[in-house]
């Protein structure tokens, strides 16, 4: 095994090379995921696609302070823009049910308190909330969106054994 990891200086090179070579020949544009965040992709080139398996992103900080908006906006956007992805946003902290209500919120642009029905709507505005409804409908049925809570455990491991059985049944 181990040999397979030692390369001669030439090999070594000529891999480079390679990599070079691929790289000028790159078409304009992102190259990974579009976030839909335009600071964010044009610093990142999107989220990169993995050759094989899947992509984690950690994200750390001082409690309430803004890091679930953050990664469920990223969550959502990545869903919408690129067909070829699945989104499993696994909350530690939040239930579906605060999930739903924050992603009906965020795709209408109707106040959260609107949608959780603590103030009065419009009827434009009910409309606005069915339209999010659909659309996360859509994300969630297509596997674009795959949502679990506390509910199923927090380990990684139990992580990706639900999203191989959620995507491949």
């Amino acid at each position: 095994k181990k040999e397979r990891y030692l390369i001669s200086t030439e090999e070594s090179i000529t891999a480079f090379d390679n990599i070079f070579s691929e790289m000028n020949e790159q078409s304009i544009g992102v190259h990974g995921w579009p976030t839909g965040f335009d600071a964010l992709d044009n610093l990142l080139d999107g989220i990169q696609k993995p050759d094989k398996g899947g992509v984690a992103i950690g994200f750390a900080g001082a409690p309430q302070h803004g890091k679930s908006a953050v990664l469920l906006n990223l969550s959502l956007r990545v869903a919408m823009n690129n067909s070829d992805s699945s989104v499993l946003y696994w909350a530690i902290d939040d239930n579906r049910k605060a999930i739903s209500y924050r992603l009906v919120s965020m795709l209408s642009g109707i106040a959260i308190k609107k949608v959780r029905r603590i103030q009065q709507r419009s009827s434009e505005e009910d409309q606005k909330i069915a339209e999010a409804q659909n659309t996360l409908r859509e994300l969630i049925a297509e596997n674009r969106l795959v949502f679990k809570d506390d509910k199923v455990g927090r380990s990684k491991k139990k992580a990706g054994l639900e999203l191989k059985e959620h995507l491949h049944g």
